[in-house]
Order: structure tokens, then C-alpha cells, then sequence
């Protein structure tokens, strides 16, 4: 039995039912059991024809279409956690939640509570339409409220956050990180191929690491980096004009964003249409337990250090400044473009370098500054397959050999 999934939203949360979303003009297949059409802000509803199997549809609150077919089923739901992940950047960067949503106060509803309506039509296909919505209603000072306070329970202390950390990155739930998880965590965080190499070398866990492991050695430098995070939220509710220009930058279509701002409520709650209303079970607060790790731009690099990222801009290019706090006391300054073509790599507070060399070759330059043959510093113009291995000499401390340093001021590499 397959489901014929019609959806224009590669990241819905119905899409991790892994099925594959067809067009909506693609026949049934002979397989096919229910069709379930998705409709999202991010395109123009769909025009359906009438079929032979159980049809569910799935709107939003704030988007309008056509009449609903007969036989059909049709459920309508509030606003999703998921789209207070668009937000990330400026949550994270900024603590600043830009509210573009209006007057409204969503009754944020928990995506998996989302799945469980559609599972539960899915065993037992109703007709006619329905509403779900979380269980709770948040204005937009509340939201942000409820996501500042997420954030201080998770900044609370290095045990807490690294025990949140930890499992958010365990996705198969077995309480062990493998290699796999470990560095997907890692580039994900802009955590260089090379550092993450180092990084599973120095733990020679080849199975994983426990919840122990992980943070084992950094809770000092830990600590230090949870210091310097902020918790409260700022939130900024946004004009008509700044809100369709946020809109379209999350993909939603002008048609559906023009629709939400055509009423300061929404319209199509269940007690106002004489729909069957249900409520999710799980909380806002629920969902911004976890979901808040990813809006802490700090990292834990096991067996090394503590990474804390921010941005800034470098020659008008935006640009990511990491500071590397280690396990053994050192800070390390990383500052990078999102291509890896310009690097800025320094130890905090170093001695005066002994020697520096310097490599140039038309649009190329790289400098490296020593003290006592070990990298103290890195500059970098230009792409360098090299920088993963430089990388490591420079968090390592290994001391450089004689030859190393004249083949490199030669030719700008450590090999022929």
C-alpha cells in the first residue's frame, strides 16, 4: 500500500514520512491507497481532481482555496513550531525575534502533533473538514518570552547544556554518539574537515562516545563561553511592508502573504466555522526544549575545546569569527569566509612570533608566524587544499621540521 503524497514543500514536516511528493497533475498509481495534498504558504494551492481513493488536504490557517471536493477530508491547522526555525539566524546571532505574523497570537502546534492527525486520518479516513491547533495560544511578547526562557534552562550550567547538546546530536536515541553523528554536529557548526578529523584521532572511539565523554576535560572553557551568552529575547513586530518583505525572504508566495494580512485573526478557527476542533498535546515549551541548542552558537569539539561562533563583516563580506576555547587553557581566533578562501588563525594573547614567512603567487598569499618552529599564526588568500593539515599542526602544537619550513617558503605547501 503506498500514499500518494502531492506537496511543493521540500522541507514540510510531512515530508518525513519519506515518501516521495509527486506533482499535482501526476495519475494514481495502481498501488495507491489515499492521497494527501499539502498545501503550503510557499506556493499557490493546488487544483485537484476528484479520485477513486480517500483524499485528505492540509492547510494552513492563514491560506485560502477553493471549496472542498466532496468526499474529501480537509485539516486545518495553526502555524507550526517548525516556522519559528526560520528565525534562527537572527535568534541566534542577535537574540532578536522579527514577528511578521501581525496582531495574531498563534497557538503554536507542535509538528509531530501534526503527523499524528495525519496518521490518525490515515487509519480511519473522515470526510468533511477539521481543525488542530496547539494546545496553548502565545502573542508575540509571550513567544519570545517562552524562547528566552528555554534558552536560561539550557545555559543554566555546563551540565546542562552539554546534556542537551548531547541529545540533540544522538538522533538514533542509543545514548552514544558514533563518527557518523559526531561529524555531521561538527560541520554543521562550520567546524573545518581537518579539526573534526583531529578530533576523532584524538578520541579513538571508533563505536561513539558517551554523554561522559563528551564534555569531558571542558568544563572550564565550558563555562567560559556559556558567560558570554545572552538569554532574553528582544522581539520586534514588524510594519505590513517589512513583514511581506521577511515573508517572501522565508518563500511564502505574495498571493498567501497578502491573505494572512487581510485579517488580524485568523479565519478559519474551528468555532468559528463549525468544525470539529482538536488540540495537540504537546506544548511550545515542548518543542523549544531542544529546539533552542541550535540558536546557542557554541560547540562542543570533544578532546578539544569549545568553539563559540559569531559574525561579522571583513572587507564588506560577511564573514565567521570563532573564538577556539581549549581544553588546556589556550583561546584560539578563527576568523573565516563561509568558502574557506580567506582565514584569519591566531592564538589569544601569543607571544611575538620569531619568524614569519610569506608565500604569494598572483591572487594567492599565505603567511604563517612561528615561535619556536610551531604555528602561531595563519593568513590565508585563496584557496589551499593544504589548510585541513595546517589546521591541525596549529591546534596540535607540533613543531615543525627544518625542511617543512623551507619547502614552504618555497612553495607554499608542506608538499612537492
Amino acid at each position: 500500500m503506498t500514499i500518494a503524497l502531492i506537496c511543493a514543500d521540500p522541507h514540510h514536516p510531512l515530508i518525513r514520512f519519506h515518501i516521495q511528493p509527486r506533482h499535482s497533475q501526476d495519475p494514481l498509481r495502481p498501488g495507491d491507497r489515499h492521497r494527501l495534498v499539502v498545501q503550503t504558504p510557499t506556493a499557490i494551492p493546488f487544483s485537484i481532481q476528484p479520485v477513486s481513493v480517500p483524499t485528505l488536504e492540509v492547510w494552513p490557517e492563514h491560506l485560502d482555496g477553493p471549496a472542498l471536493l466532496p468526499g474529501c477530508g480537509r485539516l486545518r491547522h495553526s502555524m507550526l513550531t517548525s516556522e519559528l526555525s526560520q528565525h534562527a539566524d537572527k535568534l541566534t546571532l542577535e537574540r532578536l525575534l522579527l514577528w511578521p505574523y501581525g496582531p495574531r497570537s498563534p497557538a503554536w502546534l507542535h509538528d509531530q502533533d501534526l503527523l499524528d492527525a495525519v496518521e490518525s486520518w490515515l487509519s480511519d479516513p473522515w470526510q468533511g473538514e477539521r481543525w488542530v491547533e496547539g494546545p496553548e495560544s502565545f502573542s508575540a511578547d509571550e513567544t519570545a518570552t517562552a524562547i528566552a526562557e528555554s534558552l536560561e534552562t539550557a545555559l543554566s550550567s555546563s551540565l546542562a547544556f552539554s546534556r542537551l547538546k548531547f541529545e540533540v546530536c544522538d538522533q538514533d536515541g542509543d545514548r552514544q554518539l558514533n563518527p557518523n553523528e559526531l561529524r555531521a554536529t561538527l560541520l554543521r557548526a562550520g567546524v573545518s574537515a581537518g579539526e573534526v578529523g583531529l578530533v576523532l584521532e584524538t578520541l579513538g572511539a571508533p563505536e561513539g562516545i558517551t554523554a561522559a565523554a563528551f564534555h569531558q576535560g571542558l568544563d572550564h572553557a565550558l563555562a567560559d563561553a556559556i558567560a558570554h551568552e545572552q538569554c532574553s529575547v528582544q522581539m520586534l513586530e514588524l510594519t505590513r511592508q517589512t513583514a511581506e518583505t521577511e515573508l517572501l525572504l522565508h518563500g511564502w508566495h505574495p498571493h498567501h502573504i497578502a491573505a494572512m494580512h487581510a485579517s488580524a485573526q485568523p479565519r478559519h478557527q474551528g468555532e468559528t466555522r463549525g468544525m470539529t476542533l482538536n488540540k495537540g498535546i504537546r506544548t511550545l515549551k515542548n518543542w523549544l526544549r531542544t529546539a533552542v541548542i541550535s540558536w546557542i552558537a557554541i560547540e562542543i569539539v570533544p578532546g578539544l575545546g569549545v568553539l563559540s561562533r559569531r559574525e561579522r563583516r571583513s572587507d564588506g563580506e560577511p564573514s565567521l569569527l570563532f573564538t577556539y576555547r581549549l581544553a588546556d587553557g589556550r583561546v584560539a581566533l578563527v576568523q573565516r569566509s563561509a568558502d574557506f578562501r580567506h582565514v584569519d588563525l591566531r592564538w589569544h594573547n601569543s607571544p611575538e612570533p620569531e619568524e614569519e614567512i610569506v608565500w604569494e603567487e598572483g591572487e594567492l598569499r599565505r603567511s604563517l608566524a612561528f615561535v619556536n618552529r610551531r604555528i602561531a599564526a595563519v593568513r590565508v588568500e585563496g584557496h589551499w587544499s593544504e589548510l585541513n593539515r595546517v589546521e591541525k599542526l596549529f591546534i596540535s602544537g607540533e613543531q615543525l621540521s627544518r625542511w617543512m619550513l623551507e619547502l614552504f617558503r618555497c612553495r607554499g605547501c608542506f608538499q612537492l
